[in-house]
């Protein structure tokens, strides 16, 4: 069947039983063939999804947080959704979740019905997969109901199946099950015989996922066997693969699975990474997603992990996300096991403010002298020095927000809805000009006296203090990008693609470091006079000011990384597996106090 455009092959989901994914609960994720439950902090990832150009994963508390491509709200739609969840599909332009209750959501595309669509789920729903154009679910009786787009038979075909089914992955154009008793059955198109031949296969199966013209499948005794277009090695690249595996994932033109001991195998087109990255990693991880061109995991440690095609930063927005991790001026906070932990100078309450508050938060920022974070209920909540509003404004704001960045005496957040705004001094006009500037963002960072933000199609854009250029040079540099730190008296970003480039004062090198440096990075930190950042594969490297070691001991430390936060004078880092490292000026405790524990 000839098709014009390509969309997202989507993985596929196979849930014995859910329980909610709350704090005093223990959090279902679904790996292939059974349910792993795990006890998780509120703030850990328990579950991700890669779709065509969009990303989701819901945390511990049942948060559910998207990033990427928002052509039809498949992304605002759940992000300004609120409740707890217990699974997610992202597909080509929708996206579907599943809440406590059973009751299954949908928000994006619609031209088939492929979200209006879900009728007749009495009791609700246990799993659900989104495809290109059509959606199924499996309801609380173990019955499949499909809906949407109905080419080559993918939503009738299960109206013959008869029984109970245990999983069901929708692709493109084509739907595969897992029948009750480990029996597998696939209808819709059969270009490439990705349909006619796992229906002759025989055997029984404990895990399917469809891909674009693929599909994959994980046996009884846990190998993969794949059928159908194989023009990337997406097919045959199973065939080399050694051990036993538990769970599996196939993208647009590439196939990912997690073996039994939690290590990740991938195969088929690389040309974005989205193969080699996984496979260069040698640590055990709790689930994996394929998307269309990227590939995403959830770390033993609860964080997320992603890479390749990262051109609606689908890749380098949950990369990013977390905010698990803030290095002020003079202090430091993170959300770990147990809630949120701050450490160092506290005159204002910005560190015995939050150590005092109770309940579950999704991210933090630590700034000059405050120190501001979202609950799980996406409300704000600010503590600490306040002499230009930078706390009071925030807290008596109300709303719903996505992300939070504390400056020098400047505090600026992301609304649910996409727009963005800022509290405190506004002496150059670091709180004024983002105030008066429309939205939609996905980003924003707020500097020593400037102000950073980035927009849903990835234009830059900075206001404030220039005394160095570090707001003209972002805002006047060409093309696009995919994360921005603003520190003291510079700013950096990471362009689409992974380049790195930065703007204003270099005393120390920590504009010039970074922007003579080779490779592709993941995320991106500027302090008070360094800057820190990730590369794809996790190596950390950092560029200026080192009156402290907070470059050099960084540089020394070896490792793999999954975030970083560069202070005024100090630098925190989390480890891959959830470990915090601090380094640098420590007048205050900022860096002995958290160095060691363990973080999501």
């Amino acid at each position: 069947m000839f098709r014009t455009r390509i969309h997202a092959a989507i993985l596929a989901l196979l849930v014995v039983q859910l329980a909610p994914a709350t704090a005093s609960a223990t959090a279902a994720v679904s790996t292939g063939d059974r349910t792993a439950a795990m006890a998780t902090a509120p703030s850990a990832v328990v579950a991700v999804n890669a779709g065509g150009d969009h990303t989701c994963a819901i945390r511990g508390n049942g948060n559910l947080k998207c990033w990427g491509r928002d052509s039809f709200g498949e992304v605002s739609g759940p992000n300004a959704d609120g409740g707890a969840f217990v699974s997610i599909s992202t597909g080509g332009f929708h996206t579907c979740a599943i809440r406590t209750d059973h009751n299954l959501k949908c928000w994006g595309r619609d031209d088939a019905g492929q979200v209006s669509g879900p009728t007749g789920l009495a009791g609700g729903s246990i799993a659900v997969s989104t495809g290109g154009y059509h959606t199924c679910a499996i309801t609380t009786d173990r019955r499949l109901k499909c809906w949407g787009r109905n080419d080559a038979g993918d939503v009738s075909g299960p109206n013959g199946l008869g029984g109970t089914v245990a999983a069901v992955s929708t692709g493109e154009t084509h739907t595969c099950a897992v029948k009750a008793g480990g029996g597998l059955q696939c209808w819709g198109d059969d270009t490439f015989e990705q349909v006619s031949q796992p229906n002759r296969e025989g055997g029984t199966y404990t895990a399917v996922s469809v891909g674009e013209l693929h599909t994959c499948a994980i046996r009884s005794n846990g190998l993969v066997k794949c059928w159908g277009n194989d023009g990337s090695g997406q097919v045959s690249g199973s065939e080399g693969e050694t051990g036993t595996f538990s769970t599996l994932s196939s993208g647009q033109l590439h196939t990912c699975a997690l073996r039994t001991d939690g290590t990740p195998r991938c195969w088929g087109n690389d040309g974005s990474g989205q193969v080699s990255g996984p496979n260069a990693e040698t640590g055990a991880f709790r689930a994996i997603s394929s998307g269309s061109y990227h590939t995403c995991t959830v770390t033993s440690g609860g964080s997320l992990k992603c890479w390749g095609n990262d051109s609606y930063r689908q890749v380098s927005g949950p990369n990013s996300e977390g905010g698990a991790l803030s290095a002020g001026d003079l202090h430091t906070c993170a959300i770990k096991t147990g809630g949120l932990k701050c450490w160092g100078r506290d005159p204002f309450g910005q560190v015995s403010g939050p150590n005092a508050a109770g309940g579950a938060y999704t991210t933090l920022s630590a700034g000059s002298s405050q120190t501001c974070a979202i609950k799980a209920d996406s409300t704000l909540k600010c503590w600490g020095g306040d002499a230009a509003g930078q706390v009071s404004g925030p807290n008596g704001e109300g709303g719903t927000y996505l992300a939070v960045s504390a400056g020098g005496s400047q505090t600026c957040a992301i609304k649910t809805d996409g727009s963005l705004k800022c509290w405190g001094a506004d002496t150059f006009g670091q709180v004024s000009g983002p105030n008066g500037e429309g939205g939609p963002y996905v980003a924003v960072s707020a500097g020593g006296l400037h102000t950073c933000a980035l927009k849903s199609a990835g234009t830059l854009k900075c206001w404030g203090g220039d005394a160095f250029g570090q707001a003209s040079g972002p805002s006047n540099e060409g093309g696009t990008f995919t994360a921005v730190s603003a520190g003291g008296l510079h700013t950096c970003a990471l362009k689409t693609g992974g380049g790195l480039k930065c703007w204003g004062r270099d005393a120390g090198g920590q504009v010039s470091g970074p922007d003579a440096e080779g490779g592709t990075f993941v995320a991106v930190s500027a302090g008070g006079s360094h800057t820190c950042a990730i590369k794809t594969g996790g190596a950390l490297k950092c560029w200026g000011g080192d009156a402290f070691g907070q470059v050099s001991a960084p540089n020394r430390e070896g490792g793999t990384y999954v975030a970083i936060s560069a202070g005024g004078l100090h630098t925190c880092a989390i480890k891959t597996g959830g470990t915090l490292a601090c380094w640098g000026n420590d007048s205050f405790g900022q860096v002995s106090g958290p160095n060691g524990d363990p973080y999501r």
